[in-house]
C-alpha cells in the first residue's frame, strides 16, 4: 500500500463493481508478447519460411506502421489488426492469405499463455464474494484459455466498436452494463494515462496497480488528478477492499 490512498478511505464503502485492465496487472505483459513472436516465427520458419528472410529486427514495427495507415480503423483492435500484419506478411513472401488463420492461432494461444501474478486466483475469489467483476482492456488476451473467464461477468476490449482507453466509452459501457453511477465503480490498473485517467473521465474511483515502485509523476498530463490509492500487490489490493 502507498501513500497515494488512505486504507480506512471512505468511499470504498460505495464501491459495486471492481474493474480491472490485464497486461501488467495480472501479469507481465512483455515476455508474453516475447514467447508469442518467438512461437510465430518458428512457425514462420516451418511452413512460411519466405516469410522470414524478407524479416528484419524493425520489419515488424514497419509492418504494423503499414498496416494501420492502410487500414486505420483497426488501430486499436489488437486482433484484427495483428491479423493482418500476418497476412500481408505471408502475400508479400508469395504465400496464400489462407494461412493467416494456423499462423494467428499460433500467436493467440501464446499471447494467451501467461504467467500469472502470485495470489491472482486467490484475490479474484475473494473480491468476487464482496463485489461484481469486471475486465476493462485495451489488450486481446483470451480470459478462457487463461483460467480466468469464471472470476468476471462483464468483459470489454478495444475494438473498431469500442474506443481505446483513455476514451471513455468501455468505462460508460461497465457503468450501463450495471446500472451503476460512477462512484460505484472502482477501476485498478497499471497504467495512469489509460487506467487512471479513463476511469476518472467518467468519475470512477481509481486504483493505481504499482507493483515495479516507480514514483506517480510530477506532471501526468492524460491524468487530472492522482490516483485515489496506489497498491504495489495485488494481496494489497484485496486488504484494501475487504479491511473491515
Amino acid at each position: 500500500m502507498s501513500g497515494l490512498g488512505k486504507p480506512n478511505a471512505e468511499w470504498v464503502s460505495d464501491i459495486k463493481v471492481l474493474s480491472f485492465d490485464l497486461d501488467d496487472t495480472l501479469w507481465d505483459c512483455a515476455p508474453v508478447i516475447e514467447k508469442a513472436e518467438a512461437r510465430l516465427t518458428a512457425w514462420f520458419n516451418k511452413n512460411a519460411p519466405k516469410v522470414m528472410q524478407q524479416r528484419s529486427p524493425d520489419s515488424l514495427l514497419r509492418r504494423r506502421a503499414e498496416v494501420v495507415a492502410l487500414h486505420p480503423e483497426i488501430a486499436c483492435d489488437m486482433t484484427l489488426l495483428r491479423r493482418k500484419i500476418i497476412e500481408y506478411s505471408l502475400l508479400d513472401a508469395g504465400y496464400s492469405a489462407d494461412l493467416s488463420g494456423a499462423a494467428f492461432e499460433v500467436f493467440y494461444h501464446a499471447r494467451s499463455d501467461v504467467v500469472l501474478y502470485k495470489g491472482t486466483h486467490q484475490v479474484l475469489a475473494e473480491l468476487g464474494k464482496r463485489y461484481e467483476l469486471a475486465v476493462i482492456t485495451n489488450g486481446n488476451a483470451d480470459l478462457s484459455l487463461i483460467g480466468l473467464a469464471d472470476y468476471f461477468q462483464y468483459f470489454q476490449r478495444a475494438s473498431v466498436d469500442n474506443a481505446p482507453k483513455p476514451n471513455a466509452q468501455m468505462f460508460n459501457a461497465c457503468l450501463e452494463a450495471f446500472s451503476i453511477s460512477p462512484t460505484e465503480l472502482a477501476h485498478i490498473g497499471d497504467n495512469i494515462e489509460t487506467d487512471v485517467a479513463g476511469a476518472q473521465r467518467v468519475g470512477a474511483r481509481t486504483v493505481w496497480f504499482n507493483q515495479v515502485g516507480v514514483a506517480w509523476p510530477d506532471t501526468a498530463p492524460e491524468a487530472p488528478a492522482r490516483a485515489d490509492v496506489e497498491v504495489d500487490s495485488l494481496q494489497a489490493l484485496l486488504n484494501f477492499f475487504t479491511s473491515e
